[in-house]
């Protein structure tokens, strides 16, 4: 409450005014928990277990499933917009596929960078863009062409494998940032405490971990003989960050810094 009152006193000083009706509280917590009502200039603020926030929705309880599934379900409503081009037989596959990547392809994977994916959503993503690549291709299921078959004809890349050079690069990013961003610091950040019984939830960092270890090294850089780097230093030099990115798609082990 404090720092509401807090934060609408500084902005009425530089003539701006809180939009109460726009303006929402959420509890960062996974249990549904009664929570006291807050007012502001005598009106109560809703309170919510999520919103959409630029463009991304959040949940108490964090993940990404439910923003997954939104984009999935946003990218599919603009796929069909677009089927009257796209089941023109006088349309080139070329131009489809140029209209599926500037069009559909960046509704589904918007704000992805931050996501943290399950290998159940990652089959979900790519399940939904191999839907679309058939109906480009007016290619049926009872015809039984495999979806390797798909991908070369249309020469396509995996929506999964976007995502993770995507999360890659904001990584690296994040990694050459100042310590006193937030970025930074919530990268580095370690909860105290202990956390409640059952399987943890998968992470951003978590995600990064597994593309990390394609490419042959650790959260903790990597280490040759002697010379050691950290994953800053690597992340510094953008030549080599490079490398890992390339390294964590290829599956090959990076070679160290010269």
């Amino acid at each position: 409450m404090e720092l509401l009152e807090a934060l609408a006193e500084e902005s009425g000083k530089l003539g701006l005014k809180i939009n109460q009706s726009k303006t929402k509280i959420m509890p960062i917590t996974k249990n549904q928990i009664a929570w006291p009502p807050i007012k502001l200039e005598g009106q109560e603020i809703e309170v919510v277990n999520k919103f959409v926030y630029l463009g991304a929705e959040i949940k108490a309880e964090g993940g990404s499933d439910s923003e997954i599934k939104r984009r999935i379900a946003l990218a599919g409503a603009t796929f069909n917009k677009m089927q009257k081009i796209l089941k023109r037989h006088d349309v080139k596959l070329k131009i489809k596929l140029r209209i599926l990547n500037a069009c559909v392809i960046p509704v589904l994977i918007y704000g992805c960078e931050s996501w943290s994916v399950t290998k159940t959503m990652e089959n979900k993503l790519n399940a939904t863009e191999n839907k679309w690549l058939r109906r480009i291709l007016r290619i049926s299921y009872k015809e039984h062409i495999t979806n390797e078959d798909i991908r070369r004809r249309t020469q396509q890349p995996m929506v999964s494998d976007i995502i993770k050079q995507r999360r890659m690069k904001w990584a690296g990013h994040v990694l050459r940032m100042e310590e006193k961003r937030n970025p930074k610091k919530i990268f580095k950040y370690k909860p105290e405490g202990k956390r409640a019984a059952g399987r943890p939830k998968r992470r951003w960092r978590d995600c990064i971990e597994e593309d990390l270890k394609v490419a042959g090294i650790t959260m903790y850089g990597n280490t040759k003989g002697r010379q050691r780097s950290s994953l800053e230093d690597l992340a510094g030099n953008r030549e080599v960050w490079r490398d890992v990115i390339k390294k964590s798609m290829a599956g090959n082990s990076l070679r160290m810094m010269t």
